[in-house]
């Protein structure tokens, strides 16, 4: 397995791991846990990698070649197939991409019958599920690329409240600079970038009030 293919699941486990934590009730947002998290994330793939005879098929390999334009959506014919797609290949999406989905998938007519599975709960609940880190912001770019006729609905994110209002009016911003972040993968300085991210989208937030 390649550099590549590690450091992609390197950066899954780490979102995870923080999407874990926030579940739990902390969001941690010092660079010193952040990047705790990514070399404990980087110390399974070493442990685990060389067991795996093959490489494997992973959501965020699929997420950064369509990222990159590298492949298309499978059977994608219609916004329903593309937002099932993404679904199947992001099954561990954070909370921040499923509440997001729902609401650009209401905007763009999609009953919620069709978002089945998505427990990301009332209004009320979706406006604090905004993106905090570079992990959950990743998953948000990702349904974005999967599902481009998103892009005219970002602006219906500022139904949620200022938070959200704040990352659809700066969503162009904010993934310029996480592509920049993640760009080259495994690049010895991306761990500190991708502090650097999570700093500037936590000041994004603060200064959006409440």
């Amino acid at each position: 397995m390649d550099d590549k293919a590690k450091f992609n699941i390197q950066l899954t486990l780490a979102g995870a791991i923080v999407d874990s934590l926030i579940r739990q009730g902390y969001v941690p947002t010092e660079p010193e846990h952040l990047h705790a998290i990514v070399d404990a994330a980087g110390e399974v793939v070493a442990a685990l990698i060389p067991e795996q005879p093959q490489e494997p098929i992973t959501s965020m390999n699929v997420f950064q070649e369509v990222l990159r334009g590298g492949v298309d959506p499978p059977n994608a014919d219609s916004t329903l197939d593309r937002i099932k797609a993404w679904c199947r290949a992001n099954t561990g999406a954070s909370e921040a991409a499923k509440a997001m989905l729902v609401e650009l998938a209401t905007a763009s007519g999609i009953g919620p019958n069709n978002l089945v599975g998505l427990a990301v709960g009332s209004n009320e609940s979706r406006k604090n599920l905004h993106p905090r880190t570079a992990f959950q912001f990743r998953d948000c770019v990702s349904l974005i690329e999967a599902v481009p006729e998103f892009y005219k609905d970002i602006p219906e994110l500022a139904k949620l409240g200022p938070k959200w209002a704040t990352v659809a009016e700066q969503w162009y911003e904010l993934k310029n600079r996480y592509l920049d972040a993640i760009t080259p993968e495994g690049h010895p300085n991306t761990a500190r970038k991708i502090q650097i991210f999570d700093r500037i989208l936590d000041d994004t937030l603060h200064a959006a009030g409440s």
